[in-house]
């Protein structure tokens, strides 16, 4: 038993050895790509499919759009959703006095609100989600918020009424942004003309 005791203690040495020689630190090892910087703005002519949604969205009074990523940081969200409808953020960081601010400003408002690449449960928790719903409540009935997620798990911790996993889209969708992403068409088949 002893002997075999040894080997293994030669046999881990030796990974250690290797290990100092590769440069390898504890810690290395795959961590997630960073999320490269996105932004609300679209320019409509470019997107295909659901033009259905399109046209329910319509009816809000204040869509506001703030992408959360990869660490769910309450005060920085509530900051964010702040700029997103209009509000300046004070200078002071007590979320209380911040949390004020959009439950004024949407009372009476029909709003959509999305939160774009939730994906940290482990820092969003339902407390957080609760603390960052409840300025919300006074807005209009019907208003609307929307979380996109990598996670399903995200959908779980936040309760959520319904989930809608993406569709694919059909191929004459998938037509127009293979043309326009090969081509380089301005106006995509769908509305020209073949007719001479």
């Amino acid at each position: 038993m002893e002997s075999k005791v040894k080997e293994m203690i030669a046999k881990l040495e030796a990974i250690a050895q290797e290990k100092d020689g590769l440069g390898l630190k504890a810690g290395d090892g795959e961590k997630p790509s960073p999320r490269s910087a996105s932004t609300s703005l679209v320019d409509e002519s470019c997107v295909y499919g659901r033009d259905e949604i399109k046209e329910e969205m319509e009816h809000f009074d204040l869509k506001a759009w703030v992408c959360v990523s990869t660490e769910f940081l309450l005060l920085e969200v509530t900051k964010s959703i702040l700029a997103a409808i209009g509000c300046r953020p004070t200078k002071d960081d007590s979320l209380d006095l911040l949390q004020r601010q959009p439950k004024e400003s949407l009372v009476n408002k029909n709003f959509l609100l999305v939160l774009d690449d939730v994906w940290d449960v482990e820092s969003f928790g339902w407390e957080s989600w609760d603390s960052l719903r409840t300025p919300l409540i006074g807005a209009a009935q019907g208003s609307k918020i929307l979380v996109t997620s990598r996670d399903e798990s995200v959908a779980k911790t936040m309760r959520a009424v319904c989930t809608h996993p993406l569709g694919e889209l059909n191929p004459p969708h998938c037509w127009s942004l293979f043309e326009s992403m090969h081509f380089k068409i301005e106006t995509p088949t769908h509305a020209l003309s073949l007719n001479p």
